[in-house]
């Protein structure tokens, strides 16, 4: 790269940099279901040598692994009363997204683009300013670390234009996206996208494209291991599955019931509706993906932009001698890579999440997508100006249609999450006995106190497996008093679960908050055993 081209790319870097910065100060701090069921707590539990101790006070998330969680933690803790500066130290991963979107842009759109650079910084924005990536900005639910990691991967997967591609460049993206997923398990389903288009689009032999992939493979599972490894270690250790309590049909894990535990509320139902899937929420706002409703065209128009290519390029291949293919050059190998990457990613999205959230990555590179045909129409001077209106039609259509998902925040301003736990007897066990996000109130609660997770998305009254008995051995046989942590305002009250163990309450607390919509009381609970 030469000095001219580094000093681009830095003010392209600051450029996205001072726009997060801008637009994280106008968000209210992290409030979301994520933080409050597990991100906060899961650290705190590492640091403060809770695991084992309490029991599954985050319900299935508190077996998910802390790694991202620590850094999370570290800034809610140490700059309590800094949330502009808190948001703004959350957006950077953002910005390093759109960042590199730019720089893919710029390699998969014809080199002989009018106004390329342009047309790359405005392909990227479309991407950064998408439902999925803009509303969950500075929470927990955020996937822009992971989705950085993952276009870091892209940048050294892509084809380049030299032909200089190496082992070393396939393991590296492997590698990236193998840290993405240690980090979230959820952005699995894009290795799935970058092993096809390394054996599908890259450029070579088939063999050489199968060694590419091969060697991309192993640097997902060693980027994997390092980063979740010892947490996957440490899970297969104690309850006999590295990925407990999740997929326990196959492996069989004896502290939990042979259930898979997927979430398939949001899949689809079927052939034709995964066909139609991304036109469900393009144009009506709907919470078909999403806990959330809202309504966003960007990725039924990425899907439509990549299959366009795929189509170009195989009627170019197929038709080399007729007028349109010979005036229009067929998609460059960047291109072709992009789109069965992001197909290929999607259609593994759909299968296995169905989560809007988690299209974070292709969410970022969609503007990229969509706007490839029509990069390839304006490389033919008559077709330019028809072109040029196509993309402002898109930009216009994409500006008036989106609605985004309101994620729970506190008001501007406000400081970190907080509690005011009152004070009770050493040796108390709180149990939680409704699937509700409660166990972030164990860090303000006093050290002694035990947080057990007696009814939730995990565990029911009644269940028999290991885990299950632990819990109820805790509960029946508690020392110290016992207490119920509830959401006021929950649908589910909790006195099923009371029922089973034979509590009731004998008076309760509302707990001050400075997340006024979610009231919360901790009541003391008695019963024929307890203390």
């Amino acid at each position: 790269m030469t000095q001219k081209g580094s000093i681009t790319h830095l003010l392209m870097l600051a450029g996205w940099l001072a726009a997060f910065a801008a637009y994280a100060t106008r968000l209210g701090g992290d409030a979301d279901w994520d933080l409050r069921n597990y991100h906060l707590y899961n650290a705190f539990a590492l640091l403060h040598g809770r695991l084992g101790f309490d029991l599954a006070p985050a319900q299935r998330q508190s077996f998910h692994a802390p790694v991202e969680d620590l850094l999370r933690y570290a800034f809610e803790t140490l700059l309590p009363g800094t949330p502009s500066l808190r948001n703004i130290l959350y957006t950077l991963p953002a910005a390093a997204s759109a960042f590199l979107a730019t720089c893919i842009a710029g390699r998969a759109l014809p080199a002989s683009l009018p106004h390329r650079r342009a047309i790359a910084l405005l392909a990227a924005a479309v991407g950064a300013t998408g439902a999925a990536g803009l509303s969950t900005l500075a929470t927990s639910m955020s996937e822009a670390l992971p989705t950085s990691l993952i276009l870091g991967g892209l940048i050294l997967a892509l084809p380049r234009p030299s032909g200089d591609e190496r082992p070393r460049h396939r393991f590296g993206a492997g590698l990236l996206f193998g840290i993405a997923a240690g980090l979230k398990l959820t952005t699995a389903v894009y290795t799935l996208g970058l092993l096809a288009s390394l054996a599908v689009a890259a450029t070579g032999s088939l063999r050489r494209r199968l060694s590419g992939a091969a060697v991309a493979g192993l640097g997902v599972g060693a980027g994997a291991l390092v980063v979740a490894g010892p947490w996957w270690g440490y899970l297969w250790l104690r309850y006999g599955s590295p990925l407990f309590p999740y997929f326990n049909d196959i492996v069989r894990s004896p502290f939990y019931d042979p259930v898979a535990l997927t979430d398939d509320r949001f899949k689809p139902s079927g052939l034709a509706e995964a066909l139609a899937y991304p036109f469900l929420w393009g144009f009506t706002e709907t919470s078909h993906v999403s806990e959330l409703a809202f309504r966003d065209p960007r990725m039924a128009l990425a899907v439509a932009g990549a299959l366009l290519v795929l189509a170009h390029t195989v009627a170019a291949c197929l038709l080399p001698r007729a007028t349109a293919w010979r005036r229009l050059p067929p998609p460059g190998s960047a291109a072709r890579f992009l789109a069965v990457f992001f197909l290929a990613a999607f259609a593994a999205w759909e299968a296995e999440f169905g989560v809007f959230r988690y299209l974070a990555a292709n969410e970022a590179i969609c503007g990229i997508v969509m706007l490839l045909p029509l990069a390839a129409l304006a490389q033919d001077r008559p077709l330019r100006l028809p072109a040029a209106t196509g993309g402002l039609l898109l930009l216009a259509l994409i500006g008036a249609t989106t609605a985004y998902p309101e994620w729970e925040r506190l008001p501007n301003g406000a400081s970190s999450l907080r509690v005011v736990f009152p004070p009770v007897p050493p040796g108390s066990t709180i149990l939680l006995i409704q699937n509700a996000p409660l166990a972030y109130v164990a860090t303000f609660a006093p050290p002694g106190s035990r947080f057990v997770g007696a009814g939730n998305n995990l565990i029911h009254p009644a269940q028999t497996n290991g885990l299950a008995r632990r819990i109820e051995a805790a509960v029946r046989g508690s020392a110290g008093p016992l207490w119920s942590l509830e959401e006021i305002n929950h649908e589910e009250t909790g006195d099923t679960v009371l029922a089973y163990y034979d509590l009731h309450r004998t008076g309760c607390t509302k707990l001050a908050t400075n997340l006024p919509s979610q009231p919360l009381r901790l009541c003391r609970l008695t019963g024929d055993a307890t203390p």
